[in-house]
């Protein structure tokens, strides 16, 4: 009989998994507290996105801040936490698992998650392209956070 203890088999965690416990990003030094957050895989759509949240949301361009990312770089959401301390994460065409968020959310409505309420979208091309899509994403999402005040004042 052997005593000796078994050696654990276990997979080392990936370097790619580091930025989860790193601290936030240093393009983000200074740009101060922002009431909504706009994750988003495609920053060409920018102007598009700006128009949505100033005239359709009614937020001025000091309070929101458009964070562009591609897959495989998305920021951990406790750097974003700690960045800009967002009352609102817009995720358009990022999942919350990208940003080490493991819960389920519903899609193109609101959700409460770590202090913040998440609107998890369409990726921002599909909602320019697409007058239905982004009637959805405005009825069940938008709207209600910034127009009806359903979430309280933003």
């Amino acid at each position: 009989m052997d005593n000796s203890a078994p050696v654990l088999k276990t997979k080392i965690v990936p370097a790619t998994l580091d930025r989860y416990w790193s601290g936030p990003g240093v393009e983000w030094t200074g740009l101060g507290l922002r009431k909504v957050l706009l994750v988003v895989t495609e920053p060409v759509v920018a102007p598009m996105l700006s128009k949505m949240m100033e005239v359709g949301c009614g937020i001025i361009p000091s309070d929101y801040f458009i964070l562009p990312v591609t897959p495989g770089n998305v920021p951990a959401w406790h750097q974003v936490q700690e960045a800009f301390h967002p009352k609102v994460v817009i995720l358009l065409g990022v999942v919350p698992a990208d940003m080490g968020v493991s819960a389920l959310f519903q899609y193109q409505s609101p959700n409460h998650f770590g202090g913040a309420l998440w609107l998890p979208g369409p990726p921002a091309a599909e909602i320019e392209k697409d007058q239905e899509v982004k009637r959805q994403f405005w009825k069940g999402a938008l709207e209600p956070v910034f127009r009806t005040d359903q979430y309280g004042k933003i």
